[in-house]
């Protein structure tokens, strides 16, 4: 992709998805709706409702950056999003939580924000070992969370370089 223009070489787009890409890219504030770019399970760009949520590509227009430095949701709003169809309980379900946040693209800020204020096990830990242990606990939590996205992104990367292989020495 170059100034907003696909290759079609590369991809399988219509012209009228193109166009809404290019406009989404050149103009977030006017684009309605949800477009996510991801390479693997990493968010790439985020755009929601004219709002840029992630653009870690630096895909958009500079004009546009300074949507990057609203707040989209509520601590209460990710919990609700990254919790959803957990099936953890207690330390697990924050860690769970936390890795889907950050395959969303969340920073470590907000994720561990949004920990601290709404998840459950982290509330426990605090009232049963105190406020300092807890947040060390939830500081390796995050860590390893972020470890296990990136092992996944370098795995998917692996398997789609290794299909891309494939592709094309089958089509030589």
């Amino acid at each position: 992709m170059k100034n907003g223009d696909l290759d079609r070489k590369q991809t399988n787009i219509s012209d009228k998805q193109a166009e809404l890409i290019k406009q989404a890219l050149n103009d977030p504030s006017s684009f309605e709706g949800s477009m996510k770019i991801t390479q693997g399970s990493k968010v790439l760009l985020h755009i929601k409702d004219g709002k840029v949520l992630v653009d870690s590509a630096r895909l958009v227009q500079q004009s546009a950056k300074v949507e990057l430095n609203t707040p989209d949701l509520s601590a209460k709003q990710m919990y609700q999003q990254y919790s959803e169809g957990v099936n953890h309980e207690g330390l697990a379900k924050t860690k769970q939580t936390a890795i889907n946040a950050f395959q969303d693209g969340v920073n470590r800020e907000d994720v561990t924000r949004m920990l601290r204020t709404e998840d459950d096990g982290y509330k426990k830990l605090v009232s049963s070992a105190g406020e300092q242990l807890a947040n060390k606990s939830l500081n390796q939590i995050v860590n390893s969370a972020i470890a296990k996205t990136k092992i996944k992104d370098n795995v998917q990367s692996r398997q789609m370089k290794q299909e891309k292989t494939v592709t094309q020495t089958l089509t030589a």
